[in-house]
C-alpha cells in the first residue's frame, strides 16, 4: 500500500488542473482561427484573395452577362468580349481602394485607340486596361474595368508619375468615373457638356474636347502604327469651356451651364459629327471605264471606281492603264501598265466637312511584265472628317478625326 501525503497530492491536483486549463485555451484559440472569415485568411494570403476574387466574379459578374448585354448598346467597344487572365492576377495596394486584385484582360476581337492627347501612337486596349476587384468601406466587393489613356507628356517620358485619363467602367461597359491625372492632382471629369449661356458672340464660349479615336487593328508595331486598322466610332472624354478657371477636368462649374437648347444643340452636334465619320464605308464598285484607241492593237483603258461610300457622299479614283491586243501564242487582250491618277468627292457631306488625300496606288504588276490578263489596284488613302456647329452662344469645337483606308478592285483587259 502506498502512501501519498497531502501536501504531494495537491500538488499533483494543482498540475493536473493547469494543464487542462492549457489544453482549453489551445482548443479555443484553434477554434477561434477556425472561425475566421476566409477573407481574412485571404489579407495574409495573396493566393486566397485572388481565389476569393474570382469566386466573386464568376459567382456575381460573370453570370449578369447575357443579361446585362442585352441592353448595353452605348459604346461598340463593350460588345466586344473580354476575359480576364486570373493565371497573371496580382496585388496592388492602392491608396483609395486597399488591397485590389489586378487581372489583366484579353480581348476577343484586336482593340486600339489613338487620342488627340496623346503622342499620336496606337495604343493597345489590352495593355492599357485591367479588372480591378476590391471591397469598398462596406466590405462588399466591387469590381470594374480600369482603362489608362496617358497623354503626351508622360508617354514622352518629360514625367515619371501617370498623367493622362483614367476611365473606371463596369464589366459591361457602363461608365462609373472618369479622372484626369495632371501636374501631380486627380480631379473628377465633368460629365456633361459645357455651354456658355451668352449670347454675345464677341463673348462667345469656345468648347474643347478630348477624344479618342477606337480602332480595330491586325497589328500595332514598336513605334505605335497600325496595320490595317478599321476606325470603329470616336469617344469624348472631356468637353471644356475656353473661359473655365477651374484648370479642367474638374466638377466645378464648367462653361457657365447654358440653356436646356444649347445643351440639346450641342450634343446633336457631336452626334451628327459621329454619324458622319462612322457611316464612311471602304467601297470597290467600278462605275466607269473609259477606252480609246491609241494603235490598231493598243488601247487606254482608264477605270473609275468607288472607293469610300458615305450616305450622302462618295469618294472616286481615277485610274490610266493600257492594254495590248496580243496575237501569239493566244488571241487576246493583256495589260501593260496600270497607274493612279488621283481622287474625286462627288455628293454632299451631313455633319461637318470632308478633306482627302490623292492617295497612294500599287498596282498589282509592274509595267511590261507578260501575261496579265486581270489587274488589281490597291489605293491607301486618309480623310479628315471637321465639325461644323452652328449653336447660338457657343462655339463647339470637337477635334478633327483622319482616317486612313485601303480600297482595292481589278478589272480584266478585255476592252468590252
Amino acid at each position: 500500500m502506498v502512501i501519498v501525503s497531502s501536501e504531494k497530492s495537491l500538488t499533483m491536483t494543482r498540475k493536473f488542473t493547469y494543464a487542462v486549463l492549457v489544453l482549453v485555451m489551445l482548443a479555443a484559440c484553434q477554434k477561434t482561427d477556425t472561425a475566421k472569415s476566409s477573407d481574412d485568411l485571404a489579407i495574409r494570403n495573396p493566393d486566397a484573395l485572388i481565389i476569393s476574387a474570382k469566386n466573386f466574379f464568376i459567382n456575381d459578374i460573370a453570370t449578369q452577362s447575357s443579361i446585362a448585354s442585352l441592353n448595353n448598346e452605348g459604346f461598340r467597344r463593350s460588345q466586344i468580349n473580354k476575359t480576364p487572365l486570373w493565371e497573371k492576377a496580382y496585388i496592388k495596394r492602392d491608396d483609395a481602394k486597399g488591397d485590389v486584385v489586378v487581372v489583366p484582360l484579353q480581348y476577343g476581337k484586336p482593340l486600339h485607340f489613338k487620342t488627340n492627347f496623346g503622342n499620336g501612337t496606337t495604343l493597345s486596349m489590352e495593355k492599357q486596361s485591367d479588372l480591378w476587384i476590391y471591397k469598398d468601406v462596406s466590405g462588399k466587393n466591387k469590381a470594374e474595368v480600369r482603362i489608362a489613356l496617358p497623354n503626351k507628356t508622360y508617354q514622352d517620358g518629360v514625367v515619371k508619375s501617370f498623367e493622362g485619363y483614367i476611365l473606371e467602367e463596369d464589366w459591361f461597359g457602363i461608365s462609373l468615373n472618369k479622372y484626369l491625372y495632371k501636374n501631380g492632382n486627380i480631379n473628377i471629369v465633368k460629365k456633361n457638356l459645357p455651354v456658355s449661356g451668352v449670347n454675345n458672340s464677341a463673348n462667345r464660349d469656345i468648347v474643347t474636347c478630348d477624344a479618342i479615336d477606337w480602332y480595330s487593328c491586325d497589328y500595332i508595331d514598336q513605334y505605335g502604327v497600325g496595320t490595317n486598322c478599321q476606325y470603329l466610332y470616336t469617344e469624348y472624354v472631356n468637353c471644356e469651356g475656353g473661359g473655365d478657371d477651374d484648370g479642367g477636368g474638374g466638377d466645378g462649374g464648367g462653361g457657365g451651364g447654358g440653356g436646356e437648347g444649347e445643351n440639346t444643340c450641342a450634343t446633336q452636334c457631336a452626334n451628327d459629327f459621329n454619324s458622319l465619320v462612322n457611316s464612311s464605308t471602304t467601297a470597290s464598285e467600278t462605275i466607269n471605264t473609259h477606252i480609246s484607241n491609241i494603235n490598231g492593237l493598243t488601247k487606254n483603258k482608264n477605270p473609275e471606281w468607288k472607293i469610300l461610300k458615305n450616305l450622302t457622299w462618295a469618294l472616286f479614283s481615277q485610274e490610266a492603264g493600257t492594254i495590248e491586243y496580243v496575237t501569239y501564242p493566244y488571241d487576246r487582250w493583256e495589260w501593260r501598265t496600270l497607274v493612279h491618277q488621283g481622287i474625286t468627292f462627288t455628293g454632299m457631306s451631313v455633319g461637318g466637312n470632308v478633306s482627302f488625300s490623292q492617295g497612294i496606288g500599287t498596282p498589282s504588276f509592274s509595267a511590261g511584265t507578260q501575261n496579265v490578263l486581270y489587274a488589281g489596284m490597291s489605293v491607301s488613302f486618309t480623310v479628315t472628317y471637321s465639325a461644323a456647329c452652328n449653336c447660338p452662344g457657343v462655339n463647339i469645337y470637337l477635334p478633327p478625326t483622319t482616317i486612313s483606308y485601303t480600297s482595292n478592285a481589278i478589272w480584266s483587259a478585255n476592252p468590252f
